[in-house]
């Protein structure tokens, strides 16, 4: 990786990304939000990438962009690569602020289009349309009574987040068909070895306060959302996708830094158990339901 870690470790990281976060439950499933989280991450991840390495900023301004347009939340990482770009240039600071200067236009012109594309619809460019979505349940009734964003929406949220286990439900009648939760399971028992972020260590040291800045800025955001613990999250919470990227760089850094100790042995383990955990939620539970489906009850 550009940032520093070795490539066994990459390797480890990138498994445990892919198949061992709710990354894999949105390249499974084919739902238009689902691929509109994938896109983002892809997207965030091409412009870190860019910014750690050959810096040319138009590409970064594209990317970032294009997260934007999937994913508005996306929109709080922008002030991270740009710290990136003066904090770490590649040939001074005057190409850094070339740099930004260009993403600065890539990122006007799929901004821009957002724009439009808004005023088109709506009449409006700032309308993103989501007073006019028709939300049964409690979707609408939370709309209704405290809006899209509130922070009374933390504590139900924080605790899907952070706290919520492994649930698997089983189905009337006879509640003997086990189904997953579509209410998810926290990062904490679905994604522990992402809390190896906290070991890591970004260089410069103002550049790793800038990446939590970052991720804890989206965080907020998604837990003052009234729809943050919604729609079908199986297991782990697409929401915490948003800030994934910077957590990433973060969880390689701090699995490098244990590379030699146990901890390097535990964060291996503890990726095993989130591929297998994932497995469980999206293959074996479903397949056990539909087995189960055609025994005579």
């Amino acid at each position: 990786m550009r940032v520093g870690v070795t490539p066994r470790t990459a390797r480890w990281a990138v498994v445990g990304l892919v198949f061992g976060t709710s990354l894999w439950l949105t390249v499974r499933v084919p739902i238009d939000t689902y691929l509109a989280h994938c896109c983002a991450v892809a997207a965030l991840f091409a412009a870190l990438n860019e910014a750690f390495g050959r810096q040319r900023g138009l590409n970064i301004g594209f990317a970032l962009g294009f997260a934007v347009i999937c994913r508005q939340p996306a929109a709080l990482t922008i002030p991270l690569v740009w710290a990136v770009l003066l904090l770490r240039p590649q040939a001074g600071t005057g190409r850094a602020l070339r740099s930004i200067a260009a993403s600065g236009v890539g990122l006007l012109v799929c901004v821009g289009f957002y724009l439009w594309l808004n005023y088109v619809r709506f009449g409006n460019p700032l309308d993103f349309g989501y007073e006019y979505l028709s939300e049964p349940s409690w979707y609408g009734y939370r709309a209704e009574r405290w809006g899209q964003f509130n922070w009374i929406y933390v504590p139900s949220n924080l605790i899907r987040m952070l706290l919520s286990g492994f649930t698997i439900d089983f189905d009337p009648p006879s509640y003997m068909v086990p189904r997953m939760s579509l209410w998810g399971t926290s990062l904490t028992f679905a994604s522990p070895w992402v809390f190896f972020a906290l070991r890591g260590r970004l260089a410069p040291r103002s550049l790793q306060l800038a990446a939590w800045a970052s991720i804890i800025a989206t965080m907020v955001m998604v837990l003052t959302h009234k729809s943050a613990m919604g729609g079908q999250q199986i297991n782990g919470l697409r929401y915490t996708l948003d800030f994934m990227p910077v957590l990433f760089v973060l969880v390689a850094l701090g699995m490098h830094r244990a590379e030699g100790t146990p901890h390097a042995r535990l964060s291996h383990a503890l990726i095993v158990y989130s591929v297998a955990l994932n497995f469980v939620a999206l293959d074996a539970v479903d397949f056990l339901g539909r087995l189960l489906q055609r025994l005579p009850h």
